[in-house]
């Protein structure tokens, strides 16, 4: 059995060229008509098999590049495969323990299938068990809550520090939860026919820009996603408030103090007018 990928992503490079099917074209050529030992195994099942045929190769290529006086510098090439577009390259791969509410997270691109978001996201909450999952919170995307396997994602660029006139924002729940509370202001302003404060219209500016950044889409998705809570956001801001009526004492209820009350003074002792005189 051929040995994982590593859990290989595939990104397409230009003109359709992948550097991994580039390379496993020329093993595959390499290995069957110029090696061509029967029974030594494949390349595709063996690590030590597979390092053996590159050396091999890069070692010929090498022959006929000082053959034909071409510049050829191995180890300098090497380290183009670090550049070279490829539809599979390797990611870090990160337990799924390792996330916590609020961590800032995207789809691994080798798991981006079934139309899951492409763009950042957040975790807004943990699933245990011999499988654990995430429901990550993709801001702009109108599915925007997605319940996703914890070993199908990775660590996201981290959110851009956003200023407010609340103070410097660092993360993306924070942002999208401070977002909603401006905007909610901002229609009830509306609604009542009032101005809505300067504060609120700088917040919604400057976190929607911020969200749109982090998530590379256009600002204006930011609103039109969370419209939903924007609303709940607003009806909580104009639901009555229940006043709060203490109940009656019973019998045997004992009054609480509420505050100190000094002691009565006693008679007071006044000091005689004059000292009496010496009796001669």
């Amino acid at each position: 059995m051929s040995f994982p990928p590593n859990r290989a992503d595939r990104v397409p490079g230009p003109q359709g060229l992948d550097a991994i099917e580039s390379a496993e074209t020329l093993l595959d050529v390499y290995e069957q008509d110029i090696i061509d030992l029967p029974g030594a195994g494949s390349y595709r099942d063996d690590k030590g098999l597979a390092a053996s045929r590159i050396s091999s190769m890069i070692g010929d290529l090498a022959a006929y590049a000082e053959h034909h006086r071409i510049d050829f510098y191995p180890a300098s090439h090497a380290r183009l495969g670090n550049s070279r577009p490829s539809r599979r390259y390797s990611e870090p791969v990160q337990s799924e323990d390792s996330w916590h509410v609020g961590a800032e997270v995207q789809v691994a691109r080798w798991a981006q299938t079934s139309g899951k978001p492409t763009t950042p996201g957040y975790v807004s909450e943990l699933h245990p068990g011999d499988a654990p999952e995430c429901t990550v919170v993709f801001p702009g995307v109108p599915e925007r809550r997605s319940r996703i396997q914890a070993d199908h994602l990775r660590s996201a660029d981290p959110f851009p520090i956003v200023a407010t006139t609340r103070g410097p924002i660092s993360s993306a729940a924070s942002a999208e939860a401070a977002f909603v509370e401006a905007a909610a202001n901002i229609r009830l302003a509306n609604a009542r026919r009032g101005t809505p404060t300067p504060r609120d219209l700088v917040n919604h500016a400057c976190l929607a820009a911020g969200l749109a950044q982090w998530a590379g889409i256009n600002a204006g998705r930011i609103e039109a996603v969370l419209a939903p809570e924007i609303e709940d956001a607003v009806r909580a801001l104009t639901a009555p408030r229940e006043s709060v009526v203490p109940a009656p004492l019973a019998a045997n209820d004992v009054v609480p103090q509420t505050s100190i009350t000094p002691p009565s003074a006693g008679p007071r002792r006044t000091a005689p007018s004059s000292r009496p005189g010496r009796t001669r």
